[in-house]
């Protein structure tokens, strides 16, 4: 199995990036997706993102999500906080990735603080979930003190690039910023690894002559050959962070009114 080794300032950068391989130098293949079987163009990567919310090259929140900036920030809020694991109750959700954050994350910070130079700080994403016919795509978190720099290694058994990367890799990013600031910690870099990263036949492959999603984003990123154009291909982290502070506290409100909501429903 080849390796393609991708280089990215940060989530937006790697977004393109990692596109741009898949959809030159991906395999074709097929496999399970709703029930069916989908065809997808797939590599193995290894992606190393230098800085994650910060502005590089690239603005550092992507563009290229399937959802708006409020729905990302409402994501970043069940990742790092589990805000709605509350639905695992009610046969809502099979799991959630924030609940395993939760629960494992007081191990990774006393770790941490126990050694500097441990390699024992893991969050283990699918322990502790019973057997499932579709197990969690993201797999595991290694979190390192490197030369004062909280590093993070991320690696998914399969992960879709238009549709999942750049919302997840944010997410995570936000929650290893958040782990640092705990430990007084400066960010380090992002490294992740994913044995079957691809684009779906739906986003690579258009009807009646359009461009498909990702052709779409292949086509944004080609032409960004300026600082203004790359400006326009994703928002910068602090313009994001003040989306995501307005948009915390109504978030969580909602998620308070649904619980109640289903305890009501389902009587406990």
């Amino acid at each position: 199995m080849q390796i393609h080794n991708i280089t990215a300032t940060n989530v937006t950068h790697a977004s393109f990036l990692l596109l741009s391989e898949i959809m030159l130098n991906g395999d074709f293949r097929q496999g399970e997706q709703a029930g069916g079987v989908e065809t997808f163009k797939a590599i193995a990567a290894a992606v190393t993102i230098t800085n994650p919310l910060e502005d590089g090259e690239f603005p550092a929140i992507p563009a290229i999500i399937p959802c708006s900036y409020e729905e990302l920030a409402d994501y970043i809020v069940d990742v790092v906080e589990d805000a709605r694991g509350f639905e695992v109750n009610y046969d809502k959700w099979a799991y959630t990735y924030g609940a395993a954050i939760v629960k494992q994350r007081p191990f990774v910070v006393s770790e941490l603080k126990r050694c500097e130079y441990t390699r024992r700080a893991v969050m283990v994403i699918s322990a502790g979930i019973s057997e499932l016919s579709d197990p969690p795509c993201l797999q595991e978190l290694i979190f390192e003190n490197r030369d004062g720099k909280l590093n993070m290694s991320v690696i998914f058994r399969s992960n879709d690039c238009c549709k999942a990367f750049p919302e997840n890799l944010t997410a995570l990013a936000y929650l290893q910023k958040d782990i640092a600031k705990e430990l007084e910690l400066e960010t380090g870099g992002i490294y992740y690894f994913c044995p079957n990263v691809h684009v779906y036949q739906n986003d690579w492959q258009a009807a009646g002559g359009e461009l498909s999603r990702a052709e779409g984003y292949m086509s944004r990123y080609m032409q960004a050959d300026t600082q203004d154009k790359r400006d326009k291909l994703g928002m910068s982290f602090e313009e994001f962070d003040e989306i995501f502070n307005e948009r915390y506290p109504i978030y969580k409100q909602w998620c308070k009114d649904r619980e109640a909501q289903l305890k009501e429903q389902y009587g406990y």
